[in-house]
């Protein structure tokens, strides 16, 4: 069964997405699957041309079906609106997308010093050669 969600993130928070995965009537023991989560710039692709990133997803608690996705190396830093979806493979092989949905990292306030710095050669005209205007 496939859940619909929307991701909302930070630019450059690298907190774990965490799962649970949950069936109609309990929640199953996903001890032995293995798990993708795959973040696309067009919600139906034919193809992995438009995949921002992919990772795997480790499993905190089996029994209790609660997976975690790294958003790290780089993946934390893509700014804009995507669309994910979370594949499941259990131990049979039977592969199943489980959750799909809106994949948004927004802009933050907290910048590092080096983002801070303007460079002034890439608008054109330093400020030491702008015109002087006098006041008519």
């Amino acid at each position: 069964m496939i859940s619909t969600k929307y991701i909302v993130r930070r630019n450059g928070d690298t907190k774990r997405i965490r799962v649970c995965v949950k069936g109609i009537v309990n929640v199953p023991d996903i001890t032995g699957a293995t798990f993708k989560f795959t973040v696309n710039q067009h919600p139906y692709p034919f193809g992995a041309d438009a995949q921002v990133f992919q990772v795997v997803g480790d499993i905190i608690d089996g029994p209790n079906g609660i997976v975690e996705f790294p958003i790290k190396d780089g993946n934390e830093f893509i700014a804009g609106f995507y669309y994910f979806d979370v594949e499941m493979v259990d131990p049979a092989g039977t592969v199943d997308t489980i959750l799909f949905g809106w994949y948004h990292v927004k802009q933050d306030i907290t910048k590092d010093v080096a983002s801070l710095v303007i460079d002034d050669t890439a608008h054109g005209v330093s400020s030491t050669e702008l015109p002087e205007i006098t006041p008519t």
